[in-house]
């Protein structure tokens, strides 16, 4: 069940690196790998079947378990990803000319 929602989620990430890779720069290669690395360490943080994940630290917060680290790792992850992703589309844009868009704020 798990694997699935995790194959369904990266489709369209993997069908976009993909055609990065059939069209695009060295440069537009190398941000789409980190895109790419950023998704998987994000889901990496939610993963399931790991020890200590966000569900389980969840149910532990009750508990009295202190969750904090896990939930900065989680923002971390999130704001690198969103970094990498601001990254990869100024590079697009540089590259095909087009004026760059403030599609979201990174702190």
């Amino acid at each position: 069940m798990l694997h699935e929602w995790i194959e369904k989620d990266l489709a369209t990430v993997m069908e976009a690196w993909t055609r990065a890779w059939a069209t695009a720069s060295p440069a537009g290669v190398a941000a789409s790998n980190r895109v790419t690395t950023c998704c998987g360490e994000v889901l990496g943080v939610l993963d399931l079947s790991a020890p200590a994940t966000m569900l389980g630290r969840l149910r532990e917060t009750p508990a009295g378990v202190d969750t904090e680290t896990l939930q900065t790792c989680y923002r971390d992850k999130l704001t690198t990803l969103a970094h990498a992703r601001r990254d990869l589309d100024l590079l697009v844009r540089a590259e095909t000319g087009r004026a760059p868009a403030e599609l979201f704020e990174v702190e």
